[in-house]
Formats: structure tokens, sequence, C-alpha cells
């Protein structure tokens, strides 16, 4: 599977876990930003954009690669700037006291190399503050077809070493792992769907009929089925 740009609308309606993340982060990352410029990558509809602008920084740029996300969200009356720019390669020039992101380092397709992009963006003593998904997250469907992955999870260690190797010194990281409920296998494959993640590679009906079988029958919680989805919060600087 690869990350697709679902429609906003969609996005917004449908990604229950992905506000979970930014819920529980948020007090990690604190909560004064006074006099501090901010820049976030991967904004999308703003789902943690709005809890920034609580912090009260002194610029916030929220961007994202999606024009539509970037609409969606601007017509939500939210106080910042906004931006078209690609998290993998954003410009270089303006520097910012704090990097924000969230639901997007882990799908990077090189870590230290992306990280060490983001560090050119900052001032120095600047921070980046990360929220994302790691290791065991959906795990079950991973041992239903290993093909089905969404993007190569990490653990903490490895993320860890990702910030190090980008020259960045890691100052905290939290992890919870938590469990989510669904009527069955089929429900959270339409989930998946519908808060942009698809298969890069198709899989013919009769495969996917199995693999639903598979996972309904393994990992039954209740009446539905349970998945798992591990959270990390990650702070650094240069």
């Amino acid at each position: 599977m690869i990350q697709s740009l679902s429609k906003p609308s969609s996005y917004e309606t449908h990604s229950s876990i992905q506000k979970d993340l930014i819920r529980w982060g948020v007090p990690y990352i604190g909560k004064n930003l006074n006099n501090k410029s901010i820049l976030e990558l991967g904004a999308g509809t703003g789902l943690l954009t709005q809890e920034l602008i609580k912090m009260h920084p002194k610029t916030l740029l929220a961007t994202d690669i999606d024009i539509n996300r970037i609409l969606f969200a601007q017509k939500k009356g939210m106080k910042a700037e906004w931006d078209l720019i690609n998290a993998w390669n954003p410009p270089l020039g303006e520097k910012y006291d704090a990097l924000f992101s969230s639901s997007l380092l882990h799908w990077s397709p090189n870590p230290a190399q992306t990280l060490s992009k983001w560090k050119l963006l900052l001032t120095y003593g600047g921070e980046i503050h990360a929220l994302l998904f790691i290791d065991k997250t959906l795990n079950e469907l991973r041992q239903c077809g290993d093909h089905l992955s969404p993007v190569n999870w990490r653990s903490s260690k490895d993320w860890v070493k990702s910030f190090e190797n980008a020259g960045l010194n890691v100052t905290s990281i939290k992890t919870e792992r938590r469990k989510y409920n669904f009527q069955s296998a089929l429900q959270l494959f339409q989930f998946l769907h519908k808060t942009g993640v698809t298969q890069k590679n198709k899989v013919d009906l009769k495969n996917l009929k199995k693999i639903i079988r598979d996972y309904n029958e393994r990992f039954l919680l209740g009446n539905g089925v349970y998945s798992t989805w591990e959270f990390c919060y990650i702070r650094a600087y240069i």
C-alpha cells in the first residue's frame, strides 16, 4: 500500500485514530509557543494546526502537498498562513524556531535523509516535534498479508537512530500502544481507504476475500475484530 491523497472531507470525517494521536501527543508538546516561528509539514486539513494556534506562536506556516486539503483547511478559518510544500523536499531559505508534523514522518522513504532536510529549516537550537505511528501499528494486518502493510514500520529505537544520523539530539520520546475495534476486517479496510491509504498493487478479489476471512477468524474481539496502533512522540533539537 501507499499513502494516497483522499478527499479532504473524507479524511476529516474518518480520521478518528489520527485525531487520537494528536490529542495524546499535544500535552507532551507543551502549551506555550509565544514569539516562536512555527512550520508545520503535512498539515492536511489542519487537525494539528488548530492545536498549535492555541499555543500562540509568533507565526505559523502550515503546509501540505495537496492543494485540495489546504483549501479545505483554509475554509475552516484558522489563523495560519498556508503554502503548498513537499515535506520530503522542502524549499530552503526561511528558518523556523520549531517544526511540527503529525501522521507524516512514518511515510518517509528515507527518514534520516528527510530529517537532515528538515534540520536545515531550523534556527540554531530549533526543535522538531513529530507525532507518528510506529512498529506494532497494523500488526494484525501484516500477519494476514505482509504485502498489505502500508509502510515500512520502524521501532522507537530505529527512529532515535534516524534522528541521530541526521545530526539531531533527541530530548524526549514517548510511546503508547492502543487497540481499536472494528465491526469486521472489511470495515478496517474501508477505514484505511477513507483516511488515504490505498493498495499500490491490486489484490485480486479472491485473495482479498481470503485475507478478510483470515483476519476475521484470527483477531476476534467481542462482536468484531481489533487492530493495534502504536503512537509515538519525538522531540529533538539541533
